[in-house]
């Protein structure tokens, strides 16, 4: 994730022909027109192929303003090969991390959060669309039905398919969580903000990147007995983290030191 990573979401339903291509066009472009980059995951389920009436509605997604779109099938994941696995996972490697928001139309079984369509409360617990994920909104036809609402957690954000500003502002909010989760939480000030969150502020709305801040922006290079070990980024973030962390609590020690070398010998023969 080094220089910036995509948020995630799934727009779910119980059943096909319930509203998901309509919605995802409409967020798709509520955040494009706010100046985030987006693309869209869409499953075609059954049989079904590229060529099917189904596979269509990604040229939707385009028309809206995504700029990269992934089809997946039961067989294929379409723009790499018919032998690829056909996996949600699989199909989000083709995107790049300059990516803000990745919409998925569908994969109600993957554990992204995501915004559910339906028409009865029932449809919830039946096709299991609040087990995985976390449930951001329900929406649907089920908002225009008074009697069928009431037998739904109160929990739950209930909106209209309409309010495209409110999915919005959801999505925003929980873009501004993940990117301080993923922020260091050091409050150090070295990126040039009063702390963290402030800077978590300005990374959401696209003021800075996160190679503004030290900690993310170093590069961490493990080597084992001379032989150079790939370390992910989120890997990185934890052992840069302690050993920064230490190095705090140590006198004679520079606030900003450019190059940290650590050397680990075993006594074993």
């Amino acid at each position: 994730m080094g220089a910036n990573f995509p948020t995630i979401i799934c727009i779910c339903s119980a059943h096909r022909k319930q509203g998901k291509t309509q919605l995802v066009m409409r967020i798709v472009e509520g955040l494009t027109n706010k100046g985030f980059k987006v693309g869209t995951i869409k499953h075609i389920g059954g049989n079904s192929s590229f060529d099917s009436p189904q596979a269509k509605d990604t040229t939707r997604h385009a028309e809206a303003g995504a700029q990269l779109i992934v089809a997946v099938t039961n067989s294929e994941i379409i723009t790499i090969n018919r032998n690829e696995d056909p996996t949600l996972e699989n199909a989000l490697r083709n995107f790049s991390e300059d990516f803000d928001f990745i919409i998925v139309e569908g994969f109600k079984e993957s554990s992204y959060p995501r915004f559910i369509l339906i028409d009865r409360a029932e449809e919830i617990k039946v096709r299991n669309l609040n087990k995985a994920g976390p449930v951001l909104g329900v929406t649907g036809q089920i908002i225009q039905n008074p009697e069928e609402l009431a037998k739904l957690n109160k929990n739950y954000i209930f909106l209209e398919e309409t309010q495209t500003d409110k999915f919005i502002s959801i999505l925003m909010e929980r873009r501004l969580k993940e990117i301080q989760s993923y922020l260091p939480g050091m409050d150090c000030g070295n990126c040039g903000f009063q702390d963290c969150n402030e800077m978590a502020q300005n990374l959401l709305l696209k003021k800075v990147s996160f190679k503004k801040c030290p900690h993310i922006a170093a590069k961490l290079i493990l080597e084992v007995d001379g032989t150079q070990i790939y370390v992910k980024d989120f890997v990185q973030n934890i052992l840069r983290g302690s050993i920064e962390g230490m190095l705090q609590t140590l006198k004679n020690v520079p606030r900003k030191p450019k190059r940290i070398d650590i050397h680990i010998e075993s006594n074993e023969n």
